[in-house]
């Protein structure tokens, strides 16, 4: 049976935006078991006594129970460039634990920090992150993303952001991109030129 993950931010002891992590898999052993019990993160996870004040990461992986936790301290990479990589058949859907596909093509990054995928010709995210990208005075995120991340729907309820078709060679049309994921909220001050995508005229 296949194994999903979910990763929490932790802060001051406490999980954050713990409902969209929730809903995430309450609907992700829907679809794929057919399981219709809700397993509470809150009530299911204890916060350890080791862990203090500072930015955690806790990962869950679960099926038809949680099967492990682990919390670790969260060390953010720095990512300033990005690679563009077509790959058709790439399908992420739901947060698998197995990640051989991503991995495959995270190897084929160069010299760039990290990738960001291109399928039928439209912006996807990157190896671990959804993307936002700005222009004029909006922030937009890819409207076909590989996974629907829970930082990304949280900003699109917020209407920080919005969604759109995104295609590979109108990125040029954009001045600078952010990356999020739950561990990386918005901060502008975190944002990149564009002109870090790499082969934006490939």
């Amino acid at each position: 049976m296949c194994r999903f993950i979910e990763t929490i931010r932790v802060e001051n002891r406490n999980f954050q935006n713990i409902q969209y992590h929730q809903a995430r898999m309450d609907y992700t052993r829907e679809k794929m078991m057919g399981l219709t019990r809700k397993l509470s993160i809150l009530q299911q996870i204890e916060i350890p006594d080791t862990v203090g004040n500072e930015i955690h990461k806790c990962r869950v992986v679960y099926g038809e129970h949680i099967d492990s936790v682990e919390f670790a301290l969260y060390l953010p990479r720095q990512i300033k460039t990005l690679r563009l990589i077509a790959d058709q058949k790439i399908d992420y859907a739901y947060k698998y634990a197995d990640r051989c596909a991503i991995n495959r093509i995270f190897e084929m990054r160069g010299n760039c920090d990290d990738i960001l995928i291109v399928k039928d010709h439209l912006v996807t995210d990157t190896s671990y992150c959804n993307i936002i990208l700005y222009k004029g005075k909006s922030w937009i995120t890819p409207e076909t993303p590989l996974l629907k991340g829970t930082k990304r729907q949280q900003l699109l309820d917020e209407g920080k952001i919005t969604a759109g078709k995104i295609k590979a060679n109108n990125l040029k049309d954009f001045e600078k991109f952010m990356l999020i994921n739950a561990m990386l909220d918005f901060d502008e001050a975190r944002s990149q030129a564009v002109g870090g995508i790499r082969g934006l005229n490939a």
